[in-house]
């Protein structure tokens, strides 16, 4: 009977902790900090200069929080670390509720609250990226798809 309740608990612990949730929660209590495009994704050497810092004032910020609404992310058991600069294409700063968030897409595809918090995986990553670059008219650049 132990071990029964035990794994029943482990079920309803686990659909509880890894359930799919959206990108933002609300778009009333959303609103995009920055994103930065990598024209120099996917190449071999990381260059600095390639990386375009946009504002609000560059994209349609309802239009992007509308995007990200339609995707949702899971938790993983891993921990945001370290990456190359040349497997992001895109880093996306959000705040949500009152907290910061940070979505990165192209070769690695997650999200974070803060480096070496745990990272959530977020499904559709790559239809995301490209509807992302559509928005901001970035798209009619070479996309390069993620490995």
């Amino acid at each position: 009977m132990k071990k029964r309740f035990f794994v029943i608990l482990i079920i309803v612990f686990g659909l509880i902790f890894f359930t799919p949730v959206s990108l933002t929660d609300s778009m009333e209590n959303s609103r995009v900090d920055y994103i930065v495009y990598n024209a120099n994704f996917g190449s071999d050497e990381a260059d600095i200069e390639a990386m375009k810092f946009l504002t609000p004032s560059d994209y349609d910020e309802e239009e992007v929080l509308k995007c990200l609404s339609r995707y949702k992310e899971y938790r993983t058991i891993f921990r945001a670390s370290d990456f190359f600069l040349n497997d992001m294409e895109l880093e996306i700063s959000l705040t949500v509720n009152g907290e910061s968030k940070t979505i990165l897409l192209g070769n690695i595809n997650y999200m974070t609250k803060a480096y070496g918090a745990p990272k959530h995986g977020i499904y559709n990553a790559d239809a995301l990226r490209n509807e992302l670059l559509d928005i901001l008219n970035l798209s009619d650049i070479e996309v390069k798809s993620s490995k």
